[in-house]
């Protein structure tokens, strides 16, 4: 027990000092992110080798085959496990990009629905400084802005396939947000519902936060 307490003691140094270097680099440090990555990912992936294994089922595998593609392709290599079909009109669809601007503009709306007295403005920049305190960031290590998510809102209100319509995959992120909590909310009295969309706002920025951590698309350049 003691020996795996300080391995786990180990791993958690390497997170930490990985999470510390993550967070501190630049918009165009995409490297040093990728290499924080690499590291924390390996420092998980020894703690649990050395685990027993009595099924022999090698629970690692998945961990490790991600680690290394992840590696190589930082490294201009081409993994096997990277290389997929490209969706119908050439550009991939249902990515954790997608997932970020449907997120983001799910949150905008139901405080919208739910009338924060506001300004659409004041909505999105509160909506922007919670992903911020959450970690979520774009693609690039960049903040996402407010003009952002209220041009994601728009987009997603546009019909599938129009000019300056939103992607397929952010469209089913804000709707399966807007079908598990907006009813609910709905149900709620009417003094009750400011409170309850800034509580679910900020769940749904946690979910997107955690699992798409700097995944959100790149500032465009009429919006810097």
């Amino acid at each position: 027990m003691k020996l795996r307490n300080e391995r786990y003691r180990t791993m958690l140094a390497v997170l930490r000092k990985n999470a510390r270097v993550y967070h501190a680099a630049k918009p165009d440090e995409s490297a040093v992110r990728l290499q924080s990555g690499i590291e924390s990912l390996q420092a998980v992936i020894l703690f649990l080798l050395a685990e027993e294994d009595p099924s022999g089922e090698r629970l690692t595998a998945p961990l490790a085959a991600i680690e290394s593609s992840v590696y190589n392709a930082g490294r201009g290599a081409k993994p096997e496990l990277f290389i997929h079909e490209m969706a119908r009109g050439g550009k991939p669809d249902f990515t954790s990009k997608e997932e970020v601007q449907g997120g983001l503009a799910y949150a905008l709306e139901i405080l919208r629905w739910a009338g924060t007295g506001k300004t659409l403005a004041a909505d999105a920049a509160w909506v922007a400084a919670e992903a911020r305190l959450g970690g979520l960031r774009s693609e690039n290590g960049s903040e996402i802005t407010k003009e952002q998510i209220k041009d994601w809102r728009v987009a997603i209100k546009k019909p599938l396939g129009a000019k300056g319509g939103a992607p397929a995959g952010a469209r089913a992120m804000f709707d399966m947000f807007r079908q598990q909590y907006t009813g609910r909310l709905n149900d709620l009295p009417k003094r009750n519902r400011l409170q309850g969309a800034e509580i679910v706002a900020r769940m749904v920025i946690k979910v997107i936060a955690t699992g798409s951590p700097a995944s959100g698309p790149k500032l465009k350049d009429k919006e810097a």
